[in-house]
């Protein structure tokens, strides 16, 4: 074969994905447009899971800005337009049903992650006004501020360098990312504690940890996750650490689960164990899970793969992460809704691990 005809095939290959593309975010776009509830119905699915992390006015100085935040106003908003359209449900009617069919058709499930103080500062007042439940998933070793989420930390030392002569930011990478393999570029992304770059960078910048954690207090205390629980709101694990599980050995992903459930329930006296995966169950393959379900360490699990049926549901559910994308609130949920009826429609719209390496 010709090296003209080669090329020539590869740009009609070519060409004919970008049609098919375009053909699929207009049957999207299209779909989207439909009621809320036709939308659910015609997906497959029955409760629609959304989760966030926090909501606030202006960025603290140790938050990295990996994803923008939604002000009180936009997540109130944003509430509003789910309650006049869909019932909300608790996750003690998850835990409750068998199977979906159980749940009141056009529900969702709202829940949070990461353990922040603003869920109890900002976030469950106006829940409480408008008797919206939710559940707030909790990095065990963050409760009473002992420790510091290193993605903070890491917020907290690109703050601070944006103060630096480029010398010095020059000087400080060198010295305190290069030699464990990082920049401050790969600093932004990274997923894994890098809990030796962090003591060089913070002896750099003169950053003592213990005062600034004890200044700013960016999460949760006891007392105020006692106080969501008598409030109606419900409480669950989000690992110890918020260490991405796709970098974690199967004992240590089985420890993080284990530990932080224990720690959780028994600190707050819980008789369920509910955990969401920091990141998502990307990298879980399905011993972990079977182990899990087998030893009943867990009475239900999140990830956060969007709008799609997990082959666990309802011991395992999926949820839409609704910070950080492009456009509205409704234009971003409707989306993601027509694409998942697509799925749906063409019987691709199941998690099945049985068919991941």
């Amino acid at each position: 074969m010709s090296l003209t005809k080669v090329v020539g095939n590869g740009h009609m290959q070519s060409r004919s994905i970008v049609l098919k593309t375009a053909i699929r975010h207009l049957v999207e776009r299209s779909l989207g447009r439909l009621p809320l509830r036709m939308l659910l119905r015609a997906s497959g699915l029955r409760t629609l899971q959304v989760f966030y992390h926090k909501s606030h006015h202006a960025d603290p100085v140790y938050f990295r800005q990996g994803y923008a935040v939604k002000s009180p106003e936009q997540f109130e908003a944003e509430i509003d337009y789910l309650l006049q359209r869909l019932v909300p449900v608790t996750l003690e009617q998850l835990l409750a049903a068998k199977s979906d069919q159980d749940l009141p058709e056009g529900s969702f499930f709202l829940s949070f992650d990461d353990g922040y103080r603003e869920l109890a500062e900002i976030i469950s007042p106006i829940l409480q006004r408008k008797g919206v439940p939710a559940t707030f998933f909790i990095c065990s070793s963050l409760i009473d501020n002992k420790n510091w989420l290193f993605e903070d930390q890491i917020g907290l030392v690109l703050s601070r360098v944006r103060g630096l002569s480029q010398a010095d930011i020059a000087a400080c990478e060198s010295q305190c990312l290069q030699p464990h393999g990082l920049t401050f570029s790969s600093l932004r992304r990274i997923r894994v504690p890098p809990a030796k770059a962090l003591l060089e960078l913070g002896e750099f910048l003169r950053i003592d940890w213990d005062t600034e954690l004890a200044q700013h207090r960016p999460y949760l205390t006891s007392e105020q996750i006692h106080g969501l629980l008598r409030n109606g709101f419900s409480i669950g694990a989000h690992g110890i650490d918020h260490t991405v599980f796709e970098s974690l050995s199967l004992d240590e992903q089985l420890r993080q689960i284990d530990e932080s459930c224990r720690a959780v329930a028994e600190q707050f006296d819980l008789r369920y164990r509910a955990f969401a995966f920091p990141y998502g169950e990307f990298g879980v393959n399905r011993e972990l899970l079977l182990r899990v379900r087998r030893e009943k360490l867990i009475d239900c699990l999140f990830g956060t793969r969007g709008l799609v049926i997990d082959e666990f549901e309802p011991w395992l559910r999926q949820r839409l992460w609704c910070e950080g994308h492009a456009g509205t609130f409704e234009s971003h949920l409707r989306s993601q809704l027509g694409a998942a009826v697509l799925r749906h429609w063409r019987g691709r719209n199941v998690v099945n691990r049985r068919h991941q390496g």
